[in-house]
């Protein structure tokens, strides 16, 4: 419940510079406040499927957590490499205790990756192992206008 009104008084602030920022628009375009709603529910959709992910993901639930991923992702290895890569990280941090959300953002560039739409969502994260790390989730809209993991990487 915390997170989620931490998650509304992000958005909030979100709206308000939104609006302050760009006084003038093309009658043509979408208001601030358009864009702004539009960019919540984004936000909102990309959370939903990142922690569902990241549930699978703990849950040790391989093939549910590939299937909620990217085509990018899938084309950078196969099943079986995920599953070395969980078994990986889980001796190294350990089961994971708690997420707090930290940041999440729409951005068009990363590094090494093409262009396109991304949602980065940065996590920290508290795990048996690692009393305190970082988390990074990296959601990409797919050529079928969903939403998917692209990339994970503990920090």
């Amino acid at each position: 419940m915390r997170f989620y009104k931490l998650l509304i008084l992000f958005f909030t602030i979100v709206v308000i510079s939104a609006c302050n920022n760009n006084k003038s628009e093309n009658n043509n375009s979408k208001t601030n406040k358009e864009k702004t709603i539009d960019t919540i529910a984004v936000y909102r959709n990309c959370m939903d499927i990142a922690n569902k992910w990241l549930q699978y993901v703990d849950n040790r639930k391989h093939i549910e957590s590939y299937s909620l991923s990217s085509s990018m992702f899938k084309k950078s290895g196969s099943i079986d490499d995920w599953e070395i890569a969980i078994n990986s990280f889980e001796t190294a941090y350990g089961k994971i205790k708690k997420r707090k959300l930290l940041e999440i953002k729409l951005d068009t560039i990363l590094p090494n990756a093409p262009k396109g739409k991304y949602v980065i969502i940065k996590f920290i994260t508290e795990s048996e192992k690692v009393p305190i790390f970082r988390e990074r989730v990296v959601l990409v809209r797919d050529a079928d206008s969903n939403w998917n993991i692209t990339g994970y990487f503990p920090e």
